[in-house]
């Protein structure tokens, strides 16, 4: 019985450490991470981008909700996914601002081009700091509550509630 305890705790925290390891790498990517922004909130519709809301820099521009975007710098743009690859490679071999040509189909017909600031955002939101330190509590709380009494009743399930919660 004893053995068998002994290797549920070994067990228990080895992969509290391969857990640990990966969040740390999932981390570091998060926070190397940035994506460009140029101030639009996109809607798919069936083989279009519609602008949904607009920031103020783009909405001055006459930028309005409901414009259709028809191509970025000459590139064709007809979904979500070819608008993230095309924003992807712009990202690619720079870092802070690049400028885009995007060209909109207005709600009267009309067409216009707009040379948008694409700005480079942090993978991190606001709230992320905190979410990333009350994981590592919950994991904590778990691994110690588990290695000082796991042979408790219900200390091993606590602690794989508190692993779970971790990720």
């Amino acid at each position: 019985m004893a053995v068998s305890n002994r290797i549920k705790t070994i067990a228990g925290t080895l992969i509290a450490v391969a857990i640990v390891y990966l969040a740390v790498l999932n981390l570091v990517d998060r926070v190397n991470w940035e994506q460009l922004d140029e101030g639009i909130d996109w809607v798919q519709r069936e083989d279009s981008l519609l602008v949904g809301s607009v920031q103020d820099l783009p909405r001055r521009l006459g930028i309005a909700p409901g414009d259709i975007l028809l191509d970025i710098n000459g590139m064709r743009v007809t979904n979500l996914n070819e608008y993230t690859r095309l924003l992807e490679s712009f990202s690619e071999p720079t870092r802070g601002e690049v400028i885009a040509d995007y060209t909109f189909r207005k709600s009267d017909g009309g067409e216009i081009t707009v040379p948008l600031v694409l700005t480079a955002e942090s993978g991190l939101q606001a709230g992320d700091p905190w979410l990333i330190a009350s994981a590592f509590v919950f994991l904590g709380i778990g691994l110690f509550i588990f290695l000082r009494n796991g042979q408790a009743r219900g200390a091993f399930h606590f602690y794989l509630i508190c692993l779970i919660a971790f990720c």
